[in-house]
């Protein structure tokens, strides 16, 4: 396992576990999903294109599309790189 780069937005596909520290996850004033839940990095709209990331703080946001079917913009310092299945 390794963080996601918050240089750069991850490739569309990528396998990412959500793992936040305690803290951390209060920050989020919507639903976020278990710890450890696992999904893969995912495209969504903006102007001009489409992206996997947009940037902002705490290393800007990552749309992951989680193995329960939703999609979720979640911190990138919050995720972690796993291994195809």
């Amino acid at each position: 396992m390794s963080s996601i780069s918050r240089r750069s937005c991850p490739r569309l596909g990528r396998r990412v576990r959500f793992e936040p520290n305690p803290a951390a996850r209060m920050l989020y004033d919507r639903y976020t999903p278990p710890v450890g839940t696992e999904g893969s990095v995912t495209e969504i709209p903006i102007p001009g294109g489409r992206s996997t990331c947009v940037p902002g703080q705490r290393g800007g946001l990552v749309y992951v599309q989680w193995d329960n079917g939703r999609v979720e913009g979640v911190f990138k310092r919050d995720l972690t790189t796993v291994r195809r299945k």
